[in-house]
């Protein structure tokens, strides 16, 4: 079943938007650090969109087109989705990688990336494919190549289906380390900016390959082979943001990354924010007007 993407955000009543800051009220000098981690949750759900109506975005009737396709990189069907704004054509259209045990349909159902666009006003597209649960988006041992998928496949069948627009490319949790990923060896490659700009909410970023996930990396040797920090210099020729909280225990590793990019880029990092969609909802809207500025759909 088809994500539902007409405007189901987050909808929160101002009574338990006032009931939750009274919460924030009692712990006061304190701020969330000092918070239940279910309640410092909670939170940040309720700010997950603040500057829409009654803590929600209006609903932005966008369409939905899904399929699926015969990869030979990820040796599997692979499907597909994108979604199409209400009125008028897309001027750009944003590849986004999902997070860790997530879906194609995460970007849509959770982070609701067609309402953020439709909320700050940018024609975009926004697509996403199955590269599996814990991919990590770069080529595996098991011979799967979640990245070459998306590069060699997905993107031309997004070309051929809707023209010739710019691409940008977005990703949170661990699809905001495969955007990155995606990002510099595109750039390395072509020597030109194919993807026009990145935009990434905590991304999965580690310094040593003994601090990883399980499985998010054959080996040392895998570890290194996709380290981002090794390449970030390439990423001088696009537009980068990059979003994570103070509270996210990718912050170290964020601002790490931030410190290298010794040219303008943006990076925010919110006080007392974690590792929630509430949060990555919350910065939706923003990274979605910095990819249009970046295509030069705005």
């Amino acid at each position: 079943m088809g994500p539902d993407v007409r405007g189901r955000a987050v909808n929160l009543s101002r009574r338990r938007f006032l009931g939750l800051a009274g919460a924030v009220a009692v712990v006061g000098a304190g701020g969330l650090l000092g918070l239940d981690e279910g309640l410092r949750h909670k939170l940040e759900q309720a700010w997950a969109y603040t500057e829409g109506p009654d803590l929600a975005l209006p609903a932005s009737g966008a369409r939905m087109v899904t399929g699926s396709f015969d990869s030979r990189c990820m040796r599997r069907e692979v499907a597909w989705a994108y979604s199409l704004p209400a009125q008028g054509r897309p001027r750009a259209l944003v590849v986004s990688l999902y997070g860790k045990d997530a879906n194609l349909f995460a970007p849509f159902d959770s982070l609701h990336l067609p309402v953020a666009a439709a909320y700050v006003g940018v024609p975009l597209s926004i697509a996403s494919a199955d590269g599996g649960g814990d991919n990590y988006w770069h080529k595996r041992a098991n011979g799967t190549d979640a990245h070459a998928m998306v590069v060699d496949e997905l993107v031309p069948l997004l070309a051929r289906r809707l023209g010739p627009l710019p691409f940008a490319l977005h990703g949170y949790s661990m699809g905001g380390y495969g955007a990155l990923l995606t990002a510099e060896r595109a750039a390395a490659v072509s020597g030109s900016n194919f993807f026009k700009g990145v935009a990434v909410s905590s991304p999965a970023l580690w310094s040593e390959p003994t601090q990883t996930a399980p499985g998010a990396f054959d080996d040392a040797q895998d570890f290194y082979a996709n380290d981002v920090f090794s390449g970030v210099t390439v990423l001088r020729s696009l537009r980068v943001r990059l979003d994570c909280g103070d509270e996210d225990p990718f912050y170290p590793a964020t601002r790490r990354l931030s410190g290298l990019m010794t040219w303008p880029h943006v990076a925010v990092f919110r006080p007392w924010a974690s590792h929630t969609s509430g949060f990555w909802r919350s910065v939706a809207p923003a990274q979605m007007k910095f990819l249009a500025a970046a295509c030069g759909a705005l």
